[in-house]
């Protein structure tokens, strides 16, 4: 669950005495593109399935991957993105820290979410039962934070100090 991983990080910061959190959805995004502006890190082939454990719905359309995974896959089993990062899509969709709600009209940087609480917290990427056609960095949902279901997780990121700038000679 979204309050889950939220007592997640507060044991680990407390342990390795670091900051450690879910990141924002603007954080998580701009993670899965890596610096690309396709719509897959990878390009616009959202239908490759060797590149992400997205298994689709069984329809005429869609057939079950046989990856040999029968859900979830382990970590590193599908290329990375460009930064490292593993499953930023497929497997599963992913809580970050934001409130789920409309987007403002204006442009934004680094955007925080709403800041009126809605009932439902965003969830980002996709799991591996997503359809294929649904897939993007961008992908979105609202969930009800105490929601525990198989293609839930998250991710976590460990703030650093800023270095101080070098003095200046």
């Amino acid at each position: 669950t979204w309050r889950e991983a939220q007592e997640f990080c507060r044991w680990l910061s407390a342990r390795e005495g670091r900051l450690y959190r879910l990141p924002t959805e603007a954080e998580w995004e701009y993670a899965c593109k890596a610096g690309t502006t396709n719509r897959l890190y990878w390009g616009d082939d959202f239908w490759n399935r060797n590149l992400a454990n997205t298994k689709g719905w069984k329809s005429v359309e869609e057939s079950w991957a046989d990856d040999g995974h029968k859900f979830t896959a382990p970590v590193g089993c599908y290329p990375a993105n460009p930064w490292g990062l593993f499953d930023m899509v497929g497997n599963v969709r992913e809580w970050v820290q934001d409130w789920h709600g409309p987007f403002p009209a204006e442009p934004q940087v680094d955007p925080q979410g709403p800041h009126l609480p809605d009932r439902y917290r965003v969830m980002k990427g996709s799991g591996w039962m997503t359809p294929s056609r649904h897939l993007s960095c961008s992908n979105r949902d609202g969930n009800n934070p105490a929601d525990l279901h198989d293609p839930n997780g998250f991710r976590i990121l460990c703030e650093i100090e800023e270095a101080s700038p070098p003095p200046r000679p």
